[in-house]
């Protein structure tokens, strides 16, 4: 297979990334084995050293996508999405069985149902509780997704809390909180091993309800809740 990267060089750095936010920088299309890069160019002199490096590992996340990897909540992988990746150059277990099971099998990356078993068996075989897969699933699905997952992962545990889980982020994506909810439970129900689903529900819920789920979040490891408590000055809540 051929990889494509493309990158660009914005006329005016600061302002670019101040416009589309860190988390667009860099754009992968596993269909089309194409990437598209935007070049990291600190304003900042005193930092410029580290263009290289930030570079390196923006390029290595987006060819990861390329693989076949998926965004992942562990602090210390190169798939984590929001960290800086100031100290990763390494994939987590569950992108390194994504990536060697692509390797050795082979999969059409227009079909949605081998790309998901790919994933399904990757997260199985690791038995990784912090893949972020509401967000994951709801990228690849759209044709009759419960009975696709449900063929999928099986109809038990994280079988059934993958649908739900997909529909809540549906409901939070279109701003209905009431039935983001609802799923959300449902699908924390049945698989309580996933941080993103307590991260998801302080999201939908209030008061201390949302902080109790955002403490279980940050409890569990889970990168975003952490950061939000300690924005927050709830921090405390983590002893």
């Amino acid at each position: 297979d051929t990889l494509a990267i493309a990158i660009i060089d914005p006329a005016q750095p600061e302002d670019y990334f101040k416009r589309v936010q860190p988390a667009r920088i860099g754009l992968s299309d596993l269909g089309r084995h194409f990437s598209l890069i935007s070049r990291l160019q600190p304003p900042n002199k005193d930092v410029a050293e580290w263009a290289a490096f930030m570079n390196g590992q923006l390029m290595l996340h987006e060819v990861g996508h390329l693989l076949g990897g998926i965004h992942v909540s562990d602090l210390h992988s190169i798939m984590n999405p929001v960290s800086p990746w100031v100290a990763s150059d390494q994939f987590d277990i569950v992108n390194r069985n994504i990536i060697e099971k692509r390797r050795k099998v082979g999969f059409s990356d227009r079909n949605i149902a081998d790309y998901l078993h790919l994933v399904a068996g990757a997260l199985k075989d690791s038995e990784y509780g912090l893949a972020d897969y509401p967000a994951i699933f709801f990228s690849y699905i759209n044709i009759n997704p419960f009975k696709l997952q449900r063929n999928t992962f099986g109809e038990e545990g994280v079988g059934q809390s993958i649908p739900y889980a997909v529909a809540g982020m549906q409901m939070f994506l279109i701003k209905n909180p009431e039935m983001a909810r609802d799923n959300f439970y449902r699908a924390w129900v049945r698989d309580t091993s996933q941080a993103s689903i307590q991260y998801y529900l302080s999201k939908v819920t209030s008061g201390k309800l949302s902080e109790l789920h955002l403490k279980r979040a940050a409890q569990m490891d889970y990168y975003q809740a952490i950061i939000e408590l300690g924005r927050s000055g709830l921090s405390n809540m983590l002893e």
